[in-house]
């Protein structure tokens, strides 16, 4: 209520006064005559021709088109050096006007039946070379085709730099502000469709586009000379103008704010069909002047209606949404009531008391103002409000990397857990084992003793065995390179005590393949067993080791000595040894071969690809 108080307030104390009655200068010039006849040509010789009869002001003519003569004479006591200005208050298509005799106004045409519409001037300048000491006679020529009427009102006539000073705001009014309201209406016509078009199609930012380019094509109306539907024609899109702005006015407050009275969205445009076709129905039906009157009427009522129907809309708007968008509710009830008051101007009821037709312009950049401004702190809040979003986002993704990280340590203290209870099973399977029998035979008595020499071994493969599974937890996380180094270490010295000479050949890219201690220690035991039969039974003095990558990804790692090689089948001799050696190859997710027909013996052991099995960690 503050806001629409403070605009009307601003409205009708600061910017009205502008726009209203000049300040007379203190010399004005008083007609002394007033004489009007109709006449059948416009120009000197119809004047001449007529037979002018007594007048008084206002003068009106009615109904059929046709020229008027206005004489009328003023009296000069001293010589104008500057001239005199006379501003005239005419209704009519077009006007000529004569100064004692010569020809000063004389813009477009004025034949019948289809004469230019021009607006004339506010201000009409006589020169001091045509005027005389005395009485000074002015004729002003109308035609009318449009319009059933014609008004001549008095006019005001004074020295020029006065009519000049008074009226020279009026002429701008007229003029240049038309134009300018013109172009704004235009522009913003145009900015309400790209955001109808490019903001999800609202409907209220068409309805503004109507508003806006409805009140453009009316102000331009007045410029429009040569109309080209004729007089009922002009005064029928006439009635369209005025009518889609109080439409637009209507449907624009229905649909802002996001909440519309849905039936009205169908009812308003039937509404406005009907009322123009009941325009059209007694523009040329009716005969003259009653077809004008009777659209008149038409278009008093219906932009009334429309108007009030806007009103309450912005006023159910501004109940529904409050402070949200106080200053445009305020502004477009302003604009909504004098829409209703140009439609009373309609048929003269009220004179004048709006100003709807220069200001409306003014108020829509007014309001273009207050959307942009709010707009514009909504995206500032928006940008707040998003560097708000972007810190809790990453409150909240560290939330989740933590908790990811807690994940990832548990799994890994679980894995960890596992890969320690299956090397726990593996110790107690074999090094156990190997420790119980060594006990026994500590126990035996007599001839069953062993000797000590055969325990001795024993006890450095247990602790082969120890050292073995302390090295496959030493290189757990580590690549496949540095686990087989540390094999490598371990068993180097062993081949040599035996006289083998051992050739190892690693390819850096399979040598990055990171494994579990488990599968380390599987393979660790593959490469021990091969490493013992060899030292066993092969009879080898050679010893090669080779790690290659494969293209799809693959591991293989090859084992070959030049000994004596297995006779028959694989699957059939080798015993328990090759069995474990399969049964660990299976458990890594991979495939073992055994050459038994090649010099000596050539055991393939293949790796899946990283993340093709369960056992192999990437």
């Amino acid at each position: 209520m503050l806001a629409i108080l403070a605009v009307q307030a601003v409205y009708w104390l600061a910017v009205r006064p502008l726009l209203g009655a000049p300040e007379l200068p203190d010399t004005l010039f008083e007609v002394s005559s007033v004489e009007a006849a109709q006449i059948a040509t416009p120009d000197r010789a119809g004047i001449e021709a007529a037979q002018f009869e007594p007048a008084e002001f206002m003068f009106t003519g009615c109904c059929d088109p046709a020229y008027y003569a206005v004489r009328l004479t003023f009296d000069l006591d001293q010589p104008m050096p500057d001239g005199v200005g006379m501003t005239p208050s005419i209704q009519a298509d077009n006007a000529r006007v004569y100064l004692n005799g010569h020809l000063i106004v004389n813009d477009g045409a004025m034949a019948l039946p289809q004469p230019t519409i021009e607006r004339l001037r506010n201000i009409w300048f006589f020169s001091p070379d045509l005027l005389r000491p005395g009485t000074n006679t002015v004729e002003i020529v109308t035609v009318r085709a449009t319009m059933p009427y014609t008004d001549v009102t008095e006019p005001r006539i004074g020295p020029w730099p006065d009519m000049k000073r008074a009226f020279g705001w009026r002429e701008f009014q007229f003029g240049e502000l038309s134009w300018i309201g013109i172009s704004t209406c235009l522009v913003l016509a145009l900015a309400a469709l790209v955001l109808f078009l490019r903001g999800g199609r609202n409907p209220a930012w068409f309805w503004l586009a109507v508003l806006t380019s409805a009140w453009g094509l009316r102000l331009y109306l007045a410029f429009w000379a040569e109309f080209p539907l004729g007089g009922n024609g002009r005064v029928l899109v006439w009635s369209v103008t005025i009518t889609l702005v109080a439409l637009g006015w209507a449907s624009f407050a229905n649909e802002w704010g996001g909440r519309p009275v849905r039936w009205l969205r169908y009812a308003l445009p039937a509404l406005t069909a009907a009322k123009l076709g009941l325009n059209a129905v007694a523009l040329y039906t009716y005969p003259s002047p009653e077809g004008y009157d009777t659209s008149s009427l038409i278009d008093l009522w219906g932009g009334v209606l429309l108007a009030g129907i806007a009103v309450l809309l912005l006023l159910r708007h501004a109940l529904l949404f409050g402070l949200r968008h106080a200053l445009e509710t305020a502004l477009f009830l302003l604009l909504a009531m004098l829409v209703g008051i140009e439609a009373l101007q309609t048929l003269q009821l009220v004179s004048h008391v709006g100003g709807l037709e220069w200001t409306a312009p003014l108020i829509f950049v007014a309001f273009a103002a207050s959307f942009l401004s709010r707009n514009i702190r909504l995206f500032r809040s928006m940008e707040e409000y998003n560097e708000q979003l972007a810190t809790e986002l990453a409150a909240r993704e560290k939330e989740i990397a933590d908790a990811y990280a807690e994940r990832q340590e548990v799994a890994r203290q679980q894995a960890l857990l596992t890969e320690r209870q299956r090397i726990m099973r593996d110790m107690h399977d074999g090094m156990g084992g190997r420790l119980m029998s060594i006990a026994a035979q500590l126990k035996a008595q007599g001839s069953a003793a062993p000797p000590p020499a055969a325990l001795a071994d024993e006890l450095m493969e247990a602790l082969d065995e120890l050292r073995l599974i302390v090295d496959s937890l030493d290189t757990a996380g580590d690549d496949l390179g540095m686990a087989l180094g540390a094999f490598r270490a371990r068993m180097e010295s062993k081949l040599a005590a035996a006289g083998i000479e051992s050739e190892w050949t690693i390819d850096e890219h399979a040598a990055e393949t990171t494994l579990s201690a488990t599968a380390i220690l599987d393979i660790y035991r593959i490469m021990q067993e091969a490493c013992a039969n060899m030292l066993r039974y092969s009879g080898a003095d050679h010893f090669e080791v080779a790690l290659r990558a494969r293209e799809d990804g693959a591991v293989v790692l090859e084992m070959a000595d030049n000994g004596i090689g297995l006779e028959g089948d694989a699957d059939q001799t080798g015993g328990k040894g090759l069995a474990n050696m399969r049964s660990r190859a299976a458990r890594l997710g991979g495939q073992i071969a055994f050459a038994v027909n090649a010099p000596g013996l050539k055991i393939s052991l293949l790796l899946p690809p990283a993340g093709t099995s369960a056992t192999p960690t990437q």
